[in-house]
């Protein structure tokens, strides 16, 4: 008897856990099925016209299909970059049906210009590159023109580089070397000073130098060595001091 109760327990211990998992499982993928895509901006469209309202068009970056759904005022893309566009309809839960999917580019110093789409897009874009800066609209609409919503996004423009000035190399000096005078050595035979006395003496008819100018007052008295007395002491004075020692040995 007692064996009776603990089957019929351990039963209904086990109906209980296979209802509860049972029920469980029904709620968990009514609630994945109702759960419409993750939106973010607000959606239009006029229940009573159109079927698949309401209708939302969103944004992302082409990265990853994880990436949430954005409005246009939550995206921003950089000039390059690529990004996915989806017509959603029913709050997310569906994409719309006979959807035209077109857009314009309004620039800086521009009018709204349309944009060539693949010709296969319909109610999804994938991996559009926005090659310049401005502001991107897109509009997404049924055939009928019953379902329709638009959003935008800005691109904003790279900023230049600031160029780098490379300052001006200052030239080095050059430095001109200035050549030593050389000092130039008379070829003539110097000049006894005899020949300018009164009466002059008589030599050899040699090449003798010319007569130096008039030396200063007192030159040849105080400096004994200027023989020739032109007022410096070169070798010119030693010149002299040969002459006149051959002349006194009769050389």
């Amino acid at each position: 008897m007692l064996r009776k109760m603990q089957k019929s327990h351990i039963f209904i211990l086990l109906s209980l856990l296979f209802i509860g998992l049972s029920a469980f499982v029904v709620w968990f993928s009514l609630s994945g099925s109702s759960k419409s895509q993750e939106l973010r901006g607000q959606a239009y469209g006029d229940s009573s016209t159109c079927a698949d309202a309401p209708v939302n068009t969103q944004f992302r970056i082409t990265r990853e299909d994880l990436d949430p759904w954005l409005s246009g005022e939550q995206l921003h893309p950089k000039v390059g970059e690529y990004i996915d566009v989806n017509c959603f309809a029913k709050n997310g839960a569906a994409l719309l049906s006979d959807s035209q999917l077109s857009a314009t580019l309004t620039t800086s110093n521009g009018s709204p210009a349309p944009l060539t789409l693949p010709t296969s897009t319909t109610a999804q874009l994938r991996h559009y590159q926005v090659t310049q800066a401005g502001r991107y609209i897109f509009t997404c609409k049924n055939t009928p023109d019953t379902c329709h919503d638009q959003d935008s996004f800005v691109v904003e423009s790279t900023p230049s580089p600031v160029p780098v000035l490379t300052p001006t190399p200052i030239p080095s000096p050059i430095l001109i070397a200035t050549p030593t005078p050389t000092p130039s050595i008379s070829t003539c035979v110097p000049r006894p000073a005899c020949l300018d006395a009164t009466p002059a003496c008589l030599v050899a008819n040699l090449d003798y130098c010319p007569k130096a100018s008039p030396a200063p007052s007192g030159t040849c008295s105080t400096n004994k060595a200027d023989l020739n007395c032109d007022g410096k002491v070169d070798i010119n004075d030693y010149a002299t001091f040969v002459t006149l020692y051959r002349q006194g040995a009769g050389l």
